[in-house]
């Protein structure tokens, strides 16, 4: 049975809280979370995906504050990319503390995303950080639809009804020691 299609923000934090998985709109493409202290769930999106153990999960936030609870302190470029283009399309790659590595498969780095959505800006309030990624089989496109998504989904998982924003993937830096690499170019260019 897929996962149940709510419009209701309350009920998706319920499923997370409770250690299931959501499929949510993005204000780039449909993403699949998991609360970062919740070990099994996280383990459900590598299978739901199809995922290789080894490609590390991103984190979304609702604040630059929510990302140094989690990393501690930042590279000055990573924050002035951060002030710069969050919330948005940008996804930075930085230095990963152990514990959190452990949890989203990453070694030494993880990525970051401040989402430029009200509602799920509400629900990262509401849950804390979220480990997530696109909402497809590994390699394949994103879903399109809350419909596509529930299909990928286990009973007792949730989707978040709506749309995802423009289709495209985030922009994806990577920032080590003041440099930055273009790790996966997106909706912002390389250059802004």
């Amino acid at each position: 049975m897929p996962g149940l299609i709510t419009a209701s923000l309350d009920a998706v934090a319920r499923v997370l809280d409770a250690g299931g998985v959501a499929a949510i709109p993005t204000d780039t493409v449909w993403g699949i979370a998991a609360r970062l202290d919740r070990p099994d769930a996280i383990a459900a999106i590598f299978a739901v995906k199809q995922r290789p153990p080894e490609v590390a999960l991103p984190v979304l936030v609702a604040s630059p504050a929510m990302t140094q609870s989690l990393v501690g302190d930042l590279d000055e470029v990573a924050v002035r990319l951060m002030a710069r283009f969050w919330p948005g399309p940008l996804t930075v790659v930085v230095t990963c503390p152990p514990g959190l590595a452990m949890l989203t498969g990453a070694t030494s780095t993880v990525g970051l995303r401040m989402p430029d959505d009200p509602r799920l800006l509400a629900l990262l309030e509401a849950t804390g950080p979220l480990a997530t990624t696109s909402c497809n089989l590994h390699g394949q496109p994103p879903v399109t639809s809350a419909e596509e998504a529930a299909s990928l989904l286990g009973e007792g998982d949730v989707v978040l009804a709506g749309a995802a924003g423009g289709g495209r993937s985030s922009t994806v830096v990577q920032v080590l020691d003041g440099v930055v690499s273009v790790l996966r170019q997106g909706p912002i260019a390389l250059g802004e």
